[in-house]
């Protein structure tokens, strides 16, 4: 029996097998590839465009004031800085007066009993940890241990922020 020829004779001038490879699909589909990626790219470029447009249009909305809209042209007119309705106060005055108050609680000079029955005081926050790393952290502290009598609410429930009732 005799065996077929390996190669067929078209394939000897060609030097490869002739049948196998077809560059006309490879070719088209190449192009067809990157005529998609245009396309997707293209629409991916619009749609983002579209939605900054509603974007920004409902922000002058939304935000009259914004930093963006004002780079743009358009500030609101004078007084733009204007203190609540129910107060005569402008914000940077008010957030003068919370860090005073702030600095009163735990400043330098914060020294104070938080309690009526003087058992839990107030210290300054750099005294607070001289004490703890002259004296060390307790093992155990004291909300974890067990209640010997009835439940008592701890002292800064029982009283606001800072221990002010």
């Amino acid at each position: 029996m005799e065996h077929p020829v390996p190669n067929p004779p078209e394939s000897e001038a060609a030097r490869h097998e002739v049948r196998d490879v077809a560059p006309c699909p490879i070719l088209i589909f190449v192009v067809s590839l990157l005529v998609t990626l245009v396309v997707v790219h293209y629409a991916g470029w619009v749609a983002l465009r579209w939605l900054e447009d509603r974007q920004l249009a409902q922000n002058r909305i939304a935000f009259p004031a914004n930093p963006f809209l004002q780079a743009m042209g358009q500030v609101p007119p004078d007084p733009r800085l204007e203190p609540e309705p129910s107060r005569d106060v402008l914000p940077h005055a008010d957030l003068v007066a919370v860090r005073a108050r702030e600095q009163a609680m735990i400043g330098d000079n914060a020294w104070g009993w938080v309690d009526s029955a003087h058992q839990f005081a107030r210290i300054p926050i750099q005294q607070a940890m001289n004490l703890a790393v002259e004296h060390g952290l307790p093992d155990v502290l004291p909300a974890t241990q067990p209640a010997e009598g009835p439940f008592a609410p701890p002292a800064s429930a029982l009283h606001g922020p800072g221990g002010v009732p």
